[in-house]
């Protein structure tokens, strides 16, 4: 629904006549719109990229974000879940590359990311999803939403702020993004690791470490690229609790790390990846 009559005309994207409400974002023109009825109260999908120095502070590394896309005023369209399903890749890129006015052709070098808030994802794309390659995150706020509704209207340990769990909700959302933003890094690209995720604790995170976990009373912090949580251990919790620190070698290759390195024969690490793609 519109609260404002539209002064102007405005070309829009075609959907995909196979598949409603799957917009392909491929004759160059898209019109942004907002949902009144997010349960945060904020009529934006929106990553939060306010934290991203808590992990990257560690490999000494700095972000400058642009007010641009704050507050909602780089709104995008309404991304349904379906959007976000295997075989519709092209139209995630697509879209990037018509909404946004900086951006270089794939695969060539440059120093900054968009990163999109949207609302849910089918199962397999997680709580977000980046393509390195289009320097392109996404962030489903939604779902990061439900989860923890659903975990704090358990029995979690400890007890959650009071309903609606804004706490935990922020800090599970400026997780993900700090996630999917070393995934922009390429960290974790050879075995033993599988799809950028590690099975390590943070670095700081082991038994006598300086950030352990809140959950549970006091659990190992993993990594903040591993995707499972410690035994007896609800993953939403570990997300939730305003600690995201990476490994050892997801900061920097071939440091002599006690946990398994990932970074390749390319070395590839936050700080080891000089100018990501």
């Amino acid at each position: 629904m519109l609260f404002y009559y539209i002064q102007n005309d405005y070309d829009a994207s075609e959907m995909n006549s196979s598949s409603p409400f799957e917009w392909k974002f491929d004759n160059g023109n898209s019109a942004g719109v907002c949902n009144v009825n997010i349960p945060s109260g904020n009529p934006y999908y929106e990553a939060d990229t306010s934290d991203l120095r808590q992990p990257f502070d560690d490999g000494f590394v700095r972000f400058n974000v642009s007010a641009d896309g704050v507050g909602g005023s780089g709104v995008v369209p309404y991304l349904p879940a379906q959007f976000f399903s295997y075989g519709n890749e092209e139209y995630n890129k697509n879209f990037h590359k018509i909404w946004f006015s900086n951006k270089s052709p794939t695969g060539k070098k440059q120093n900054y990311f968009h990163f999109i808030g949207a609302g849910e994802s089918p199962v397999e794309r997680g709580n977000g999803y980046t393509w390195q390659d289009s320097d392109i995150s996404y962030i489903f706020i939604k779902k990061i939403e439900d989860a923890v509704d659903n975990y704090c209207s358990g029995n979690p340990n400890p007890a959650c702020s009071p309903a609606p769990y804004s706490v935990e909700k922020g800090n599970h959302i400026r997780s993900t993004t700090a996630h999917e933003m070393a995934h922009q890094f390429r960290v974790n690209s050879s075995a033993p690791c599988a799809d950028g995720h590690c099975g390590n604790n943070a670095w700081c995170g082991g038994a006598g470490g300086s950030c352990r976990s809140w959950c549970n009373g006091g659990a190992d912090e993993i990594c903040l690229m591993n995707v499972t949580a410690p035994p007896g251990v609800d993953l939403v919790c570990e997300r939730s609790d305003n600690v995201y620190r990476l490994d050892c070698s997801d900061l920097s290759a071939n440091s002599g790390c006690s946990e398994p390195d990932c970074s390749g024969a390319n070395h590839l690490s936050i700080r080891t990846n000089e100018d990501p793609e």
